[in-house]
């Protein structure tokens, strides 16, 4: 759970504050608008969409060299 949450704070979409040894999160202000932009791109991508001029299209999650791509 703690790779999970600290990948999510490194994408930006989770703030985080330490109390002590605990450590909580919460989602980031604008982690919603950033999350649906991403989905939309993944969504365009997968049915062969190219990106249009303008348009804003980032992983949130960078593959490491020894991940596989999987949908």
């Amino acid at each position: 759970m703690s790779h999970h949450l600290a990948r999510l704070y490194q994408a930006g979409l989770l703030v985080r504050r330490r109390e002590g040894a605990q450590v909580f999160y919460r989602v980031a202000p604008r982690a919603p608008l950033d999350l649906c932009r991403v989905i939309a791109a993944q969504v365009m991508v997968q049915h062969g969409q190219a990106p249009r001029d303008g348009d804003r299209f980032f992983s949130v999650f960078p593959l490491d060299t020894k991940e596989q791509a999987s949908v």
